[in-house]
């Protein structure tokens, strides 16, 4: 923590979660506004299943990357199939040149991903670089040696080690 800023995309009920949170550390506390804020009551039987639909656990994904970028060297094609193991999802780099790899946006290519975590996914970041110092953080969510099967992402990691020092930001 604390070395580098990620902003995270969230849904509507992290949102709400968050937002009550900051309500319920106040002074005052506004019953009304901490109403609207909690979520519908439901049964605890459901509460297993539904928190398991909201994984994403091995979902095939599209990928833009950007191949003019050192971390693109060598690929030929902009799309680029990531496997994808993680339901959180980045924003795009404030700056217009360091976010790499960005999400199509509608990127499900096969697996399952429920509609909440396909509307997140859709447009954010898979790689955002991240300046600092004389060097840069290369911030990736996606696991790009999966398992070592998973060859079409590994060039990603690859490129972040042997082009490293060509990871400025350009302003």
């Amino acid at each position: 923590e604390g070395l580098t800023s990620v902003a995270w995309r969230q849904t509507e009920a992290q949102q709400n979660q968050q937002q009550l949170s900051n309500l319920l550390a106040e002074d005052t506390v506004d019953t009304t506004a901490i109403a609207s804020l909690l979520p519908e009551r439901r049964p605890f039987v459901a509460a297993q299943d539904e928190a398991a639909f909201q994984l994403v656990r091995g979902a095939i994904i599209e990928g833009n990357v950007d191949i003019s970028h050192p971390l693109g060297y060598g690929y030929q094609d902009t799309q680029l199939p990531v496997f994808r193991r993680s339901e959180r999802f980045m924003e795009r780099s404030a700056n217009a040149y360091s976010s790499p790899v960005v999400y199509t946006d509608t990127p499900l290519l096969s697996g399952y991903m429920s509609a909440e975590n396909q509307a997140l996914v859709g447009g954010s970041a898979s790689i955002v670089v991240d300046a600092m110092g004389d060097g840069a953080m290369v911030l990736g969510l996606d696991v790009s040696t999966f398992r070592a099967f998973w060859w079409g992402s590994q060039r990603l990691l690859v490129n972040a080690v042997f082009f490293g020092e060509l990871l400025e930001e350009p302003r």
